[in-house]
């Protein structure tokens, strides 16, 4: 924004937690310098401006030239400030209320429905002509949707027009699919689910329907509030795809994906690899043919194709600091869905891959893997842990895949039950089992160790010491082109790094952790 935009834009309060607010203390205090009680013509425009300006004076935001009996002075205005912003809205009726709206800037269109709110404004003036006018000076449905008197004080006038345009179908996805949503939306008593089933569906008939708002119906759950059922989500995807096929017809875009193979004449066991955006892993073929014992079978997982870490934490889900900044802050993200980027889509793609390549191995050395799992619930956990009567049942070598895929997930299911008993009684009753319904839910599956997991909560401390420390984002991920790392903590464990290799700006950083550590 050059110096100039900044002159002419109107002061505007947006609270003590925007950096916003503060750059224009010295315009507010203008804006009090010259306010004269004895004034009594005003634009709307100069009266919200006089509104913003007295919460910097209610909030002592003043240039710091000036002394406290200046402050004092402006504070002691407000009520007069105040007066005059009511007389200006009591005085707003039927008869005027077109002219005396007009032409309100941008910014102030939020204080100008929460003024006319205030005022009572709404209560005196009809749909017929209060509407029109707000939409004369450029507030939009999706503006009044977000104000809840406006929509308490004309529902019925508000449905209709929400239903006139497939594009206001987007409201309803901000309120109900998007995550971070700008605004909130307020949707009339009248409108119902009918209503909101009827819009969606007319919007995903627009050809200027936005994509990312498409793919949110797409991946929505079905909900009888939000009108969304299973056609309309298959709608909705099939739309997506038609568009993403489209696009990439005359938009080649940036290969990216994973290539799994086995060499016949590599040394090592894996060797790893980037091709630009795809992620290349070649097996050696030697050294699988020697290691078909069912333990090292499953130690393959862990330090063959990484499924693990060496804390034994699993490596697959998608974690927040692996995303980019882009994928964080432009992305649209819907409200129930997982959050994902570029880093995940790799792990899903190489794990997918490494498990149909080394299934396919094994088939061809007569092993099944569900055979290495039910040895591992049958023989491994009773010898090695004590743990008796833990069981898996494999799938049948002659089902189809489908019906294989259905008895994985209830063996998955079974599995869960069977731990969570034996972690709750220490050990595992099959009749207890059998009459247990319960639906497995994953987070609440307990442990046999004491303090296993630790869940960060929103304590300012924590959440900087996690981007600091995890954050590709973090300032402390680069010192020199040989000292860097996607992230400061793995610089720190694979490095040693002094306190003097950080340049002046990160130290303070660096500062905040060791005090930390200290406390």
């Amino acid at each position: 924004m050059t110096s100039e935009d900044t002159a002419s834009r109107r002061v505007k309060f947006y609270g003590l937690g925007d950096y916003g607010t503060y750059f224009q203390v010295e315009r507010a205090a203008e804006i009090l310098e010259h306010y004269d009680a004895t004034r009594t013509s005003y634009s709307v425009s100069e009266i919200i401006e006089l509104y913003n300006a007295q919460f910097f004076a209610q909030n002592n935001l003043f240039p710091p030239s000036y002394t406290k009996a200046q402050c004092d002075g402006f504070k002691a205005q407000l009520p007069e400030a105040r007066k005059t912003i009511a007389k200006f809205f009591n005085a707003i009726n039927e008869a005027n209320v077109a002219d005396v709206v007009v032409d309100v800037d941008f910014d102030y269109h939020t204080d100008l429905l929460d003024l006319l709110a205030q005022y009572k404004v709404f209560d005196r003036c009809s749909a017929t002509t209060i509407l029109p006018a707000l939409e004369a000076t450029h507030i939009g449905v999706g503006e009044m949707l977000a104000s809840k008197r406006v929509v308490q004080s004309y529902a019925e006038e508000l449905r209709g027009r929400l239903l006139a345009e497939p594009r206001h179908a987007e409201h309803l996805i901000r309120k109900y699919l998007e995550k971070d949503a700008r605004r909130l939306i307020h949707l009339p008593a009248s409108f119902t689910s009918a209503d909101a089933r009827t819009l969606l569906d007319q919007y995903l008939d627009d050809d200027d329907a936005n994509p990312n708002f498409v793919e949110l119906i797409a991946t929505a759950p079905t909900t009888k509030v939000t009108g969304i059922d299973a056609k309309l989500k298959l709608k909705a995807k099939r739309k997506h795809d038609a568009w993403t096929k489209d696009f990439f017809k005359n938009n080649t875009g940036i290969e990216s994906g994973c290539e799994v193979s086995i060499s016949d004449t590599q040394a090592e066991p894996v060797e790893a690899s980037l091709d630009g955006l795809v992620a290349k892993y070649s097996y050696s073929r030697r050294w699988l043919e020697d290691n078909l014992d069912y333990p090292t079978i499953l130690n393959n997982f862990l330090y063959l194709f990484e499924f693990a870490d060496r804390h034994m934490l699993l490596a697959l889900p998608s974690y927040y600091a692996e995303l980019g900044v882009f994928e964080r802050f432009l992305k649209t993200t819907g409200k129930d869905a997982y959050p994902v980027g570029a880093a995940f889509q790799v792990k899903e793609q190489s794990s997918f891959l490494q498990t149909v390549m080394y299934d396919r191995f094994l088939k061809t050395n007569d092993i099944e893997l569900e055979s290495v799992i039910e040895w591992f619930f049958a023989d491994y956990l009773k010898e090695e842990f004590g743990a008796e009567k833990l069981r898996f049942v494999p799938s049948s070598k002659m089902s189809s895949y489908l019906e294989r895929v259905r008895h994985l997930f209830s063996e998955m299911e079974s599995v869960v039950k069977q731990f969570s008993l034996y972690v709750e009684n220490g050990e595992l009753d099959n009749d207890l089992l059998a009459i247990t319904s319960e639906q497995v839910r994953y987070k609440d599956i307990p442990s046999l160790l004491v303090g296993k997991y630790v869940y960060a909560n929103d304590d300012q401390d924590i959440r900087k010491i996690l981007h600091l420390l995890f954050s590709d984002q973090s300032g402390l991920t680069y010192i020199r082109e040989d000292l860097q790392a996607h992230d400061a903590a793995r610089l720190l464990i694979k490095n040693q790094v002094a306190y003097d290799d950080f340049a002046d700006h990160q130290k303070r950083s660096v500062e905040y952790l060791v005090d930390l550590v200290g406390r």
